[in-house]
């Protein structure tokens, strides 16, 4: 390989429009990020656009993003170290907000920071402890057949971690900075009619990818069908509550179309984890909101959803069938996914801090895959995102990431049970089981670490933590009011 050819493939991959996306890419960082921001210096409404957009660019993150540093043989979700167009958008959010501390006063800990930090100070821990290379083994052969690994001189194990964690920084990163926007229920709207609008963008994509395109499976620019379906899932999750909880019919009747869109979606997929995920999550949306809301206009608009559902699941019988009877074994997909979370186990019992965010694979094929079961082939990725942690940062890791959750779910948990507004509280329900949804998939599929999934998540994660936030802003505010009435009145 010539020198020019390696510049190309460490930059973007080997990408054959390479020179038009550096173009574009520089383009965008040194022209439209300064002016993204000064629009919005000049009108505050350009922050709620661009936060709208950028939730639409997550489901284009593998078109709109570039790797300067790339491995196309890596076999994992992040293939280098990637900016995208929603990082760009990320940046002049975080500007603006600089820009105008009177309206965004900076809340600098948000209440997941610390979780974060130690998550991420194992992480950089694990990376710094962990071998640098590891050789490239012979051909495994089992009565299956024969495994070949990857054609490369080395496993490079001082890299692989560092593409996990910029995407972890860069996920706390919007995290952070959607929890500093929520200030009102203007900007919660802002959010809700964003993810409207990627959910009928996703809807019209994936019914052009299957009946104009001929795609079996859609995925349309996300990288796998599983994927797509975690990612409607989430976002379906965030509108169905509105369904029971709108005042006027006719949002409840868009909600409503806007929930059938993602079932569309969900079917054309074929993903089994996603519908059951989709499905879970309309149970504990039910459950949470529909005693608030009961009324016979909501009795019926469930009718109507379960009939719907009906006649869609009718329509596709025979490939739904298909999916879940015929095509694999389920039997032997769970065994395949409790086999890999064996080498999990025995990596961890092994390594204090793990083998390293990312390197799972390239250790599986130096023993732990035979010991887990000799048939077993060597290198899968394991589809069980809680496994996979326990490997990558051993037990100290996946403490910390129990950590991150059980502090989101309780803090919102908490939070929703409180005083809030109507549309908080949805919004908490929403989001909350929006996060379900994408945990459900990713114990059976390697849909959490995926770029578009992993970033909705953490939107969704900073809308709710903006929430805490307000909550307790707003019951500091009323408790210095009260203390300030007690002094006059003393």
């Amino acid at each position: 390989m010539s020198g020019s050819e390696e510049f190309v493939s460490l930059a973007v991959g080997g990408d054959p429009h390479w020179f038009a996306k550096l173009f574009v890419f520089y383009m965008s960082t040194l022209v439209g990020v300064p002016l993204g921001i000064l629009l919005c210096r000049i009108d505050k409404r350009f922050i709620h656009f661009f936060f709208c957009l950028m939730l639409l660019s997550i489901c284009e993150m593998d078109r709109t993003g570039i790797s300067f540093m790339t491995r196309e043989h890596y076999k994992a979700a992040t293939r280098g170290l990637e900016i995208s167009l929603t990082d760009l958008i990320a940046v002049i959010l975080f500007v603006s907000i600089l820009l105008r501390p009177k309206e965004f006063p900076i809340r600098g800990l948000i209440p997941l920071s610390i979780p974060y930090f130690l998550y991420l100070t194992i992480a950089f821990a694990s990376w710094a402890f962990s071998e640098s290379s590891l050789p490239i083994p012979a051909p495994y052969r089992t009565s299956k057949g024969t495994y070949y690994p990857p054609e490369l001189f080395e496993f490079e194990l001082w890299l692989y971690p560092s593409f996990q964690i910029l995407k972890v920084l860069k996920g706390f990163f919007i995290c952070w900075v959607t929890a500093n926007l929520v200030r009102n229920d203007k900007f919660l709207r802002t959010f809700v009619y964003s993810i409207a609008i990627v959910i009928v963008y996703i809807t019209i994509l994936s019914l052009h990818e299957r009946y104009i395109g001929g795609r079996h499976r859609v995925r349309i620019s996300i990288s796998h069908p599983n994927d797509l379906a975690t990612f409607i899932a989430a976002a379906g999750a965030v509108i169905f509550p509105f369904i029971f909880a709108a005042k006027q019919l006719s949002k409840s009747l868009i909600a409503w179309v806007l929930v059938i869109c993602v079932c569309i979606v969900e079917v054309l997929t074929i993903s089994r984890g996603g519908l059951l995920a989709f499905a879970f999550v309309m149970l504990m949306s039910s459950i949470f909101i529909f005693r608030r809301y009961l009324c016979m206009r909501n009795v019926l608009l469930v009718a109507l959803a379960v009939l719907m559902g009906l006649v869609i699941s009718f329509r596709a019988k025979d490939t739904l069938f298909q999916r879940f009877t015929e095509e694999v074994s389920v039997e032997g997909s769970v065994n395949e996914r409790t086999d890999m979370s064996k080498q999990a186990v025995l990596m961890a019992n092994e390594h204090f801090l793990g083998v390293g965010l990312g390197n799972f694979s390239a250790w599986a094929w130096h023993g732990y895959a035979e010991r887990a079961n000799p048939e077993l082939e060597p290198g899968l990725p394991i589809h069980n995102i809680w496994a996979l942690n326990l490997s990558e940062l051993g037990w100290l890791g996946l403490f910390a990431f129990v950590c991150i959750w059980v502090r989101y779910y309780s803090l919102s948990l908490m939070t929703w049970f409180g005083k809030n507004s109507e549309l908080a509280g949805l919004l908490l329900v929403g989001c909350t089981t929006g996060t379900v949804a994408i945990h459900i998939q990713s114990l059976v599929h390697f849909s959490y670490r995926q770029q578009a999934v992993f970033a909705l998540m953490q939107v969704m994660m900073g809308v709710c933590m903006g929430i805490v936030c307000l909550k307790r802003e707003q019951e500091k505010k009323e408790r210095l009011h009260r203390q300030a009435l007690a002094y006059q009145m003393g």
